[in-house]
Order: structure tokens, then sequence, then C-alpha cells
């Protein structure tokens, strides 16, 4: 199983109030966005999807306007984040959960490979591609069970209360100044189509090693 990690830096700024501000008021639709996203993933996920990815056809189509395609593309990036985390924690509760379980061996070496691949609400799955291989229906009841017992103690992520915006280049781009009036520029898509604001940024040197993307707390605005 894949895992990345992602390093946020808070940095001083010192633009203007009105800047900070047309940033600031696009996180309450940012925070809605992830909510309107997490819905439909979790949905695919209980109709037993296994991957996570991009929104397409008329799902994207469908997304609402109160924010632009690419600021949409980094919503779903950060809600998928958030979810491939619950997903990695309920691998690890749902594998206690089969340890304590009082079943035959050959049962339970089922269910922690059909944990392992997180196909906790398939109603089909192949455990072995070469062979064809698959789980029986009883393995897979049986999971939908425990994934049920872990989501009653550990529910999704709340996004609603997200205070951050991760922000991906195209919609928030660093720059590094070419004046002494800061160390570096960050270019911020806004809710105005057309109209982003450039921030200007004090750093130092971790952040000057970090690579071409950007978080920005609202707990900073």
């Amino acid at each position: 199983m894949e895992r990345s990690m992602m390093r946020t830096y808070q940095l001083p700024a010192t633009a203007n109030s009105s800047k900070l501000a047309a940033v600031a008021d696009v996180l309450p639709w940012w925070q809605r966005g992830l909510v309107h996203i997490q819905h439909l993933q979790v949905r695919r996920l209980r109709a037993g999807e296994l991957t996570l990815g991009w929104l397409g056809g008329p799902v994207a189509k469908g997304l609402p306007s109160y924010l632009s395609a690419r600021q949409w593309k980094s919503v779903v990036n950060q809600a998928n984040a958030a979810l491939e985390g619950w997903r990695a924690a309920a691998v690890v509760g749902v594998r206690d959960l089969i340890r304590g379980l009082d079943i035959d061996g050959d049962l339970r070496v089922v269910l922690y490979r059909i944990n392992l691949r997180q196909g906790w609400w398939c109603e089909r799955l192949i455990l072995d591609a070469k062979s064809g291989v698959e789980a029986e229906p009883e393995a897979l009841r049986l999971c939908r069970e425990l994934i049920g017992r872990w989501l009653w103690t550990h529910p999704f992520p709340n996004l609603s209360r997200v205070r951050t915006m991760a922000m991906d280049g195209p919609i928030a781009t660093v720059e590094v100044a070419t004046s002494a009036h800061a160390d570096y520029w960050v270019r911020v898509s806004t809710l105005a189509p057309g109209c982003p604001v450039r921030i200007p940024l004090h750093g130092y040197d971790y952040f000057a090693t970090a690579p071409d993307w950007f978080a920005i707390s609202a707990k900073s605005l």
C-alpha cells in the first residue's frame, strides 16, 4: 500500500487586507466542495469501487459552478487524500477485528486478503488475478459487517470543518521574488474568475526546498 505525506509551511504574509479577504472568502465554498466530493466518493466506495480518482464524465460536468474547474481538481485531490487516510487506518482497525474473531484459519486468511485490498463493500472480489480465485460471498459479507463496526467508532472525516485549502500548482503558484519586498510571491485563484491575487511571503531555508504545491491555512488569514 503506497502512502504519501504532505508538509505545509506557514509563512508570514504582508499583503493588504483586501487580498487576504479574497483568499479567505474561498474557504466556505472550498469546505462545501469537500463535503460534496466526499459524498460522491463515499458512494463509490460503498458501491464496491477500490480506487479513488478524478470524477469523470457527467459527474465532473455536473459539479457546481461556485468553484472553477481547476479549483475542483484540488478539492478532489484533498478529499481523496482525507479518505485514503481513513482507509489506511481502517485496514489496521479491521485487521485487529479479524484477529479477534473465532473462525477457522482459512476464512481468516481470506478476510485478511479482502481487508488488505480494501474490498469491504465489494459484491465480488478477485483475490488472485492469475488463477481468477474470488472471495466467497460469506467472507465478503463478514467483511462488510466488520467495516460497519469500524465505521461506528471511526466515522469518515468531517471535511466541513477543514480549515486548510490544499491548493495545487495551477491555482496557487509560488514564485521566487526578484525584489526586496518579499522572498516569495504566491498567485492564488479566488472566487472571481480571471482575478487571482498575488500575496507576498517571507520564507526560510526549509521552504526553499519544497515541491511546487502550496497549502494555505485559513487560520493565518
